[in-house]
């Protein structure tokens, strides 16, 4: 009886073992042995014969074998429960350090079958999910850069119209001083009548586009807005994208072309005009007058060679913007002082019949490189101004000066002088402090607008200071090249 039973545990045992090699039943093992030893002893306690003394006997061994049994099942079910769960915790962990965004480090082999499977799959999903951060970074990285980079401002707003972005050129284009607005209402953040208007005129998520001034025109900027839809991967509208174009310096030139094509056709049609009348009055009869014919042939000369001097200095001003004739020009090393004199040489006469003074003053010879014919013709023009709006026996004064790098040539005179006022337009073609004046000496409107293109063409500027009753000190400074170079 005791080797039947013993024969019946090894049985069980045999077969739990068989059971191990079955995957499936792995994690049941524990249990399930238990349930058949416990089966099993009640199976051999009803067959064994009513001896008292034998039952008693075999009860105790079957006591012990089962003792025997249950302490080996709890060993290899606790070494079993802790191998598995080693194993399961390997594979919470790797899937915790995906929830962080940690794809680097992968789940180890695990010696079961089904948990490496599972471990395989959760490293192979690491994986793809790491290379796809990477590339959603590196996407994103890029389009904040372009974002950033673009010289147009860009707004995204949601279906709410809370912000979700904006560039830097949006919030400096908008006077947004805080960089903290996304996820604000963006009204609360800028709430500028004509952009309200705009984002809120008509079906509000469709592409629309139009001409503003933020600030309503206080700020001083003009701003072509664009309007389009914010989609999501889905096709579904998520909001709206705007985009600003500052086109404030495109109106000015705008503005300017158009006051510069009216000034030409009021120049050129004044002289035109009386040129016209005069020819026609010749025509009628004056030039049987041989002195009214003189004095009408006179004004028409005068007439004439007005318009050659504005259509001279048209084609001067026309070639000094041509990109391709600035490179051909280049320069030369040419002596200041020379520079100076062919200038006044060519106002000689002018400069004895208004009986004025001319000093010129140069603390050393300078020698630089320049355009001599360029520059010959804007200092004619400031000389010619300064003899034009002098009274007649007073100076004008021509002073050189070399400080560090930069060459100045400065032309003062002693007249009624130009208001404060008035600067910041003086070099624009046509512009004039007093037209009837100008246009009495023969003035073009162009000679001041020469200069300063001439001025640039060196890489320099102009200046002025002029006070009332005081005269004005007109200045090209450039800089100083002792070596000649060719642009």
């Amino acid at each position: 009886m005791e080797r039947s039973f013993l024969l019946y545990v090894v049985l069980a045992i045999d077969s739990m073992d068989e059971m191990k090699s079955k995957s499936l039943f792995w994690i049941l093992l524990p249990s399930f042995s238990l349930f058949m030893l416990l089966g099993m002893a009640i199976i051999i306690f009803l067959s064994i014969e009513p001896d008292l003394g034998y039952t008693n006997l075999a009860i105790n061994e079957m006591i012990l074998a089962l003792a025997l049994v249950f302490v080996l099942s709890s060993i290899g079910s606790w070494l079993i429960a802790g191998w598995f769960g080693q194993a399961v915790e390997r594979i919470i962990h790797g899937i915790t350090r995906v929830a962080f965004n940690n794809f680097e480090e992968p789940i180890e082999v695990q010696p079961i079958k089904e948990f490496d499977l599972i471990s395989g799959h959760v490293n192979q999903l690491m994986k793809n999910l790491g290379a796809h951060f990477n590339n959603h970074g590196v996407n994103q990285l890029e389009g904040e850069t372009v974002l950033f980079s673009i010289k147009d401002g860009v707004l995204a707003l949601d279906q709410n119209m809370n912000l979700l972005k904006a560039n830097p050129r949006a919030l400096e284009l908008l006077n947004i001083k805080s960089t903290d607005v996304e996820g604000r209402a963006f009204f609360d953040v800028c709430n500028d009548i004509e952009l309200k208007q705009f984002i809120n005129s008509g079906q509000r998520f469709q592409s629309a586009e139009a001409e503003i001034s933020l600030g309503g025109g206080i700020m001083g900027l003009e701003i072509e807005v664009v309007r389009s839809p914010l989609y999501n991967p889905d096709g579904f509208i998520r909001g709206t994208v705007i985009v600003l174009r500052d086109i404030t310096r495109l109106k000015q030139l705008e503005n300017q072309r158009k006051e510069f094509a009216a000034n030409v056709s009021h120049e050129l049609k004044t002289p035109l005009t009386a040129i016209k009348g005069f020819v026609e009055n010749l025509a009628d009869g004056a030039m049987d007058d041989p002195t009214v014919a003189k004095k009408f042939i006179g004004i028409i000369t005068r007439h004439v060679n007005r318009l050659i001097a504005i259509i001279d200095d048209l084609l001067s001003l026309s070639l000094m913007e041509n990109t391709e004739t600035v490179k051909k020009a280049g320069g030369e090393l040419f002596s200041v002082k020379k520079l100076i004199s062919n200038a006044v040489a060519m106002l000689e006469n002018k400069i004895k019949n208004n009986d004025l003074k001319l000093e010129i003053t140069s603390s050393e010879e300078i020698i630089t490189v320049m355009n001599s014919s360029m520059m010959e013709q804007a200092l004619v023009n400031l000389l010619d101004n300064a003899i034009n709006y002098s009274p007649r026996g007073e100076r004008v004064l021509v002073t050189t000066k070399l400080n560090g790098d930069t060459v100045s040539i400065i032309i003062r005179d002693y007249g009624k002088g130009i208001h404060k006022s008035h600067f910041d337009r003086l070099f624009e073609r046509f512009y004039r402090v007093d037209a009837a004046r100008s246009r009495e000496m023969g003035g073009t409107g162009l000679g001041l607008s020469i200069v300063k293109h001439v001025a640039q063409f060196h890489g320099g500027r102009v200046s002025v200071d002029s006070a009332l009753g005081e005269g004005s000190t007109f200045a090209i400074h450039f800089p100083f090249h002792n070596e000649s170079v060719r642009a």
